[in-house]
């Protein structure tokens, strides 16, 4: 279930690279499945770090989209916990900056 989440995570961003967007319906069909999935099978500090990450990014105004980029990571975190990682030495913006080339200048 994560591996799909973050395979999607990575397809959502590269495909402003390669000119393929992704529909609104897969979207929508995608976090569903992914939400299903989660009520089942996800922790609870997943589960709670998820409903948050959806009410943030529902209400997103151009301004905060940054601040969901961190919300995101620590969702990220999470997941890595969930699976048995530790997170020991991470910081805000580790993870980030496996994809995003210019996190520098986002991080307070």
């Amino acid at each position: 279930m994560y591996v799909e989440f973050v395979g999607f995570w990575f397809k959502l961003i590269m495909v402003e690279k390669i000119g393929r967007k992704i529909t609104e319906k897969e979207l929508i069909e995608y976090f569903n499945k992914f939400t299903q999935q989660l009520l089942i099978w996800g922790s609870d500090g997943v589960v709670k770090q998820w409903s948050e990450l959806r009410r943030l990014t529902i209400n997103a105004s151009d301004a905060s989209n940054f601040n969901n980029m961190f919300e995101f990571e620590k969702l990220l975190y999470e997941i890595r916990k969930d699976i048995g990682h530790k997170n020991k030495g991470l910081n805000k913006g580790d993870l980030l900056g496996l994809f995003i080339n210019d996190l520098d200048k986002y991080i307070e």
